[in-house]
């Protein structure tokens, strides 16, 4: 939870604060300059909204927000930051269903360990085993000495 915030909300018609981790789908989020985006989004209302997509989609223009009636794109990416203006946005995908919980997903990949790595566990363990084995050997010689 390191990378926790808190980002202001409406929910159930009352403005709040909500951690990142608790915006559900439904939420109305309010967004200022300088916001991360949460979660993917609907725009809502505004006023000269611009969002920097360039970590979600290379894109290394801003983005300008609005209504599909003023021929704007309506969407807001999670990921994605508000670099002017303030507006509303609907909630319509959170975590791994969002498309910077997908983008996350999509780079995990498993530890495999390379035949280096085995080789070097291998020979861990034989200098564990060879250890232990002085050790106990060294103390079978030791008591009857002092007995």
């Amino acid at each position: 939870k390191k990378n926790d915030r808190e980002v202001k909300a409406i929910r159930g018609g009352e403005q709040c604060l909500l951690s990142i981790f608790d915006v559900r789908v439904g939420d109305i989020i309010v967004l200022d300059t300088g916001d991360i985006v949460c979660a993917d989004g609907i725009y809502l209302e505004g006023h000269s909204i611009k969002t920097d997509e360039s970590a979600m989609t290379g894109e290394a223009d801003a983005i300008k927000k609005g209504s599909v009636a003023d021929g704007l794109d309506p969407f807001f990416l999670s990921g994605s930051q508000v670099i002017e203006g303030f507006g509303r946005m609907l909630v319509i995908a959170v975590g791994k269903y969002s498309f910077n919980g997908k983008t996350m997903l999509a780079l995990q990949v498993e530890d495999n360990e390379t035949p280096l790595q085995e080789k070097l566990t291998h020979l861990a363990n034989n200098i564990g085993k060879f250890g232990l084995g002085s050790a106990s050997l060294l103390l079978l010689i030791a008591i009857p000495k002092y007995l």
